[in-house]
């Protein structure tokens, strides 16, 4: 019985290992090492765990942008895209003015 090999991941195969089936990116491998180091819940691996099929379907399939629920998230708790604290009513304020300059660019 024959095993599928692995490859493991070195610096000369890196993003070759981290990349999807899609041909993106996961992380560059200077982030992969610095996952070692998180917590699980600041760990990006582990984002989705706990996300329903239905909306990890919506969010693979286009039909909901992780994106901006992500920067809409930060501005719902006063913070920047930056990750700086700006207060409530400066965060929303951004986040809806970027949000219709998005628009106007589609």
């Amino acid at each position: 019985m024959k095993t599928k090999q692995t490859k493991k991941t070195t610096p000369d195969n890196c993003k070759e290992v981290y990349k999807s089936t899609v041909g993106l990116t996961y992380f560059d491998c200077e982030q992969q090492d610095s996952f070692k180091q998180m917590s699980d819940h600041e760990n990006p691996y582990f984002t989705f765990s706990c996300t329903t099929r239905y909306i990890l379907v919506l969010i693979a399939t286009g039909k909901i942008d992780a994106r901006a629920m992500a920067w809409k998230e930060l501005a719902d708790r006063g913070y920047d895209v930056n990750g700086n604290y700006i207060g409530f009513k400066q965060a929303i304020k951004e986040f809806e003015c970027n949000v219709t300059q998005c628009m106007k660019m589609d």
